[in-house]
């Protein structure tokens, strides 16, 4: 299992043991960004009860959870908590249930098995846990966006944009130009289109659509080792 003992913005580690149920793995089961990812989020989004703000609990939470053959995050359960009736239970589920879709299941052999693991989250009243919603740019971060199977962006749309069959009667060589914002796990939003007005509409949802299929395939903009939100814009060159 692995233990996340999450407590505030200057104090956060984890340590990890074997698995509490499966007795042989090839591979174990993992959150896709890795520990240090999974531990920043739990950093940035488990919050202090309010029915707990008037008190100066220092608490300590611990969840079973399921990543199941299927990569699916369940069955999600508060086994202990050392205060309770404050709601330190419910928040750390709430979080920890954030990370839905980004877990890789454990292999026996060359096979996906259910695994069950543990997390103790630990917090106290002078915990500062808000969320970071800053976009950054590419030029404000010391580690830029990267895919994850591909040297550079540049390589993903080189081996992979083609001109869209369905708009095989529109011709000519345009330029859409395409933003988007890559959040801290690696999942893209906020896609927007920069073009000039003589690109082909059709061409531009194509383009949108082509980043989208980039979801989850990201490797997040780092801040001082710290998963960032980042924008960036890139061209995508349609010739035909």
């Amino acid at each position: 299992m692995f233990n996340y003992c999450v407590s505030n913005a200057q104090n956060t580690s984890a340590d990890s043991s074997e698995l509490i149920s499966w007795p042989y793995f090839t591979q174990k089961a993992k959150f896709i960004y890795g520990e240090d990812s999974l531990i920043n989020f739990l950093k940035l989004n488990v919050k202090y009860p309010s029915l707990a703000i008037d008190s100066s609990f220092n608490t300590r939470t611990v969840l079973k959870f399921e990543i199941d053959s299927a990569d699916n995050l369940s069955e999600v359960k508060a086994v202990f908590c050392s205060v309770k009736g404050y709601g330190f239970e419910a928040e750390a589920i709430r979080a920890l249930k954030q990370t839905e879709l980004r877990w890789k299941s454990a292999m026996r052999d060359s096979q996906k098995v259910g695994s069950y693991y543990r997390i103790t989250i630990k917090s106290n009243s002078e915990c500062s846990l808000a969320i970071d919603n800053t976009i950054y740019h590419v030029w404000d971060v010391n580690i830029q966006p990267k895919m994850v199977d591909y040297g550079s962006i540049q390589e993903y749309v080189l081996s992979e944009l083609e001109w869209p069959s369905e708009y095989y009667l529109v011709c000519g060589h345009y330029a859409v130009i395409i933003s988007f914002v890559i959040d801290e796990f690696g999942y893209v939003s906020a896609i927007t289109n920069e073009s000039d007005t003589n690109v082909p509409a059709n061409l531009i949802e194509a383009a949108k659509k082509f980043i989208l299929k980039t979801n989850g395939k990201w490797q997040p903009a780092q801040i001082n080792s710290i998963c960032v939100k980042c924008k960036m814009t890139i061209p995508l060159i349609f010739d035909h």
